[in-house]
């Protein structure tokens, strides 16, 4: 019993006086204990599912097909956002722009690195383009 007193001791209060009253009741140590058993059944049970779940779905080929997928539309997406939307107030255009663009139309090169030292840039400056605070003291 030294033992578990020592364990006790150790906790804060609260936790200890609330495993205490539940401690002093057999029918509540019983309850307790299984619910602590369900609780850690249940986790080590979904987390072993999930991961041979996931590797069965790895060894199928299911996980590269959705990874593929996904890149073919994001890629378009990035290529229809780059060279269509010029072409938004004229819709006819803009259709066909979107219809005869692919994922491989995309070119990072210009637009990105631009971006990028206009980014630079501004977070460079205090006061980017000019912009006046009007709540700051005059």
């Amino acid at each position: 019993m030294a033992d578990f007193s020592r364990y006790i001791l150790g906790m804060s209060k609260l936790p200890k006086l609330l495993f205490l009253r539940i401690a002093s009741n057999p029918m509540g140590v019983f309850v307790y204990s299984i619910l602590s058993k369900w609780y850690v059944i249940t986790t080590v049970a979904a987390i072993s599912v999930t991961f041979w779940v996931f590797s069965g779905l790895q060894k199928a080929g299911v996980i590269d097909s959705i990874t593929e997928s996904l890149t073919f539309g994001f890629d378009t997406a990035k290529a229809v956002a780059q060279h269509c939307t010029p072409l938004i107030t004229d819709l006819p255009k803009m259709f066909d722009c979107i219809d005869k663009v692919g994922p491989k139309d995309y070119n990072p090169e210009g637009t990105d690195d631009n971006s990028r030292a206009i980014m630079e840039n501004e977070l460079k400056n205090t006061n980017p383009n000019g912009y006046v605070d009007p709540y700051s003291a005059p």
